[in-house]
């Protein structure tokens, strides 16, 4: 796993970015990107833009307003799943969703499959540059056996495992030197699969008699975390 991003080398990001930004306003910020599982795909394109009109942005994304400017140092890849509360004369509901990079070791089908994210390969490209090429998806995989997860009804029998596996700090790879996204600019991330994947899920067992949770997981998600430069797009004139 990943150890936490060097405190030193943040410091460093910070102040170079100063130095390139002067006057601009410069926070601490991260992008959600979120793309829908096809089942007859195997290449996924993620939308970056606030308001990208052939495929508008989803309530828990995070994207880029084309007046800013991102810059990232830290990624990570993985599953979106929305979590739904079931339960006698409870509704369903979708409000909350995670970061997955866990996939339960399970006989059924569609969660087999899910491990071929991980086989996959990142393509990064800004303004018709490439910063990542064929990049291995492999390393943001943290899947391990579980017992506690019943491989029959794909329940798992403690809810422990939601808090500390599921909802487990993102495991993310540094980016050196960071990568800078501008909203004026194209920028396009790609992933390509070995084969196609299906939507998947399953649940968590809170208590016999209380309600259990639903993991429904239909969307990949790529996590940037960095700088935001507010106002710190170039339009060419």
């Amino acid at each position: 796993m990943i150890a936490n991003y060097d405190v030193i080398q943040l410091r460093k990001d910070f102040e170079n970015i100063q130095q390139k930004f002067k006057g601009k306003n410069i926070a601490a910020s991260s992008l959600f990107l979120t793309t829908d599982i096809d089942s007859q795909k195997q290449t996924y394109s993620f939308s970056v833009l606030e308001n990208d009109a052939r495929n508008p942005q989803k309530p828990d994304e995070i994207r880029l307003n084309q007046n800013d400017v991102f810059v990232f140092n830290q990624i990570a890849v993985g599953y979106v799943g929305d979590i739904q509360i079931a339960g006698r004369g409870i509704p369903n509901e979708f409000g909350r969703s995670i970061f997955i990079q866990s996939v339960p070791y399970d006989n059924n089908i569609q969660t087999t499959r899910a491990y071929k994210l991980f086989a996959g390969q990142l393509k990064v490209t800004i303004n018709n540059y490439v910063y990542f090429e064929k990049y291995d998806l492999r390393d943001f995989d943290v899947s391990t056996h579980d017992e506690q997860f019943n491989q029959i009804n794909r329940i798992y029998s403690n809810p422990e495992n939601l808090q500390f596996k599921l909802h487990q700090r993102p495991v993310t790879q540094p980016v050196q030197p960071m990568i800078a996204m501008s909203g004026a600019k194209k920028n396009d991330f790609e992933i390509s699969l070995p084969s196609a994947i299906d939507p998947w899920g399953f649940a968590v067992m809170v208590d016999p008699i209380l309600p259990f949770m639903v993991i429904d997981v239909k969307r990949i998600g790529i996590l940037l975390r960095g700088f935001l430069i507010q106002n710190g797009a170039k339009f060419q004139v």
